[in-house]
């Protein structure tokens, strides 16, 4: 838990490259894990928990992957105004 908690921070003063990784594959885990748990908790089957699980781990890592890119790319302009 103390781990889960100061991932983030330790992250922050990381290699970009290391730290897109860790970020990626840390939610991926921890949310695929927590879908898992509340699954088989509620009184899903444990092979339906798990595989759902494992989905929702891969989902959770693409999208933590698509915020890092676009946090990479910079802020991005909405609108201009014409004078």
């Amino acid at each position: 838990t103390a781990l889960k908690m100061a991932l983030p921070r330790l992250a922050r003063d990381m290699e970009p490259e290391t730290r897109h990784t860790v970020l990626v594959t840390t939610t991926g885990l921890y949310g695929g894990a927590a879908v898992s748990n509340l699954l088989i908790a509620a009184g899903a089957a444990n092979p339906v928990g798990l595989v759902v699980g494992v989905l929702s781990g891969l989902w959770f890592a693409q999208r933590e992957h698509e915020v890092l890119v676009a946090e990479a790319a910079g802020p991005v302009v909405v609108a201009e105004v014409q004078p």
